[in-house]
C-alpha cells in the first residue's frame, strides 16, 4: 500500500513545481487533480494507487478539504506559506495577459484562515515560499514527506520555473462544468451530503 502525502498552499505558491520535484522513481505526485474528480471519494481513490511507494497530491484547490484529508487519509502534509499580497500580485500577473480580471484578496484571506487552523497539527509542516529556493531545504522537506525516497533530479529542478500554461488552462475551463465538491464544508459539521 502506498504512503500518502499532500502539498497545499495558496494559489501561485509553487504547488506545480513541488508536484514535479516530489515525483520520482519511488513517488508520484498529482498536480491539481480536483479539476478531474467529482467527489472526495474519487480523490481518495487516487491515493490508493499502489504502483509507487509514495502517492501525493499537490493542489491549492483543496484548502477547504484540509481537515477531512488529514483525518480520513492521514497524509504527511506540507503547507507552503506565501505572503497574501505576493499571491494576489502573482495571480494578477498570471491572468491579466489572458484578458481576465479577478480581485482574489477575499479568496486568499479565506483560504489562509482555513489553512491556519492546521498550524501545529502533527501531520503538517509549514514551509516558507522563499525557502524553496534552497536545495538543502527542499531536500529536507521532501525527506519529511517521503523518508525513504530519493530525488536525484533535484539539482536540475531547483532553478526551473514550472507552472501550468495559462492559455491552456483558460481554454480548458471554458465551458467546463464542475460540481465544486471541494468547496463543500458540510464534512466539518458531520452532515456530509
Amino acid at each position: 500500500m502506498s504512503k500518502p502525502f499532500f502539498i497545499c498552499g495558496l494559489p501561485r505558491s509553487k504547488t506545480a513545481w513541488m508536484s514535479v520535484v516530489a515525483s520520482g522513481q519511488q513517488s508520484l505526485c498529482l498536480h491539481e487533480p480536483t479539476a478531474n474528480v467529482e467527489s472526495f471519494e474519487e480523490l481518495t481513490a487516487l491515493w490508493a494507487d499502489d504502483r509507487f511507494e509514495y502517492i501525493g497530491v499537490s493542489d491549492s484547490s483543496l484548502v477547504m478539504q484540509m481537515g477531512r484529508i488529514l483525518s480520513e487519509i492521514g497524509p504527511r502534509t506540507v503547507i507552503i506559506d506565501r505572503d497574501i499580497e505576493e499571491v494576489v500580485h502573482s495571480i494578477n500577473c498570471y491572468i491579466a495577459p489572458a484578458g481576465y480580471e479577478w480581485d482574489s484578496r477575499a479568496h486568499c484571506f479565506a483560504a489562509q484562515a482555513e489553512l491556519e487552523k492546521y498550524r501545529g497539527h502533527p501531520l503538517v509542516s509549514w514551509v516558507d515560499y522563499d525557502d524553496l529556493k534552497d536545495i538543502d531545504f527542499v531536500e529536507a522537506v521532501l525527506k519529511w514527506l517521503m523518508p525513504t525516497a530519493t530525488f536525484p533530479k533535484l539539482a536540475e529542478l531547483i532553478h526551473m520555473n514550472i507552472q501550468v500554461d495559462r492559455d491552456w488552462i483558460f481554454e480548458r475551463v471554458q465551458g467546463m462544468v464542475h460540481n465544486n465538491w471541494h468547496l463543500d464544508t458540510s464534512w466539518q459539521r458531520g452532515d456530509r451530503a
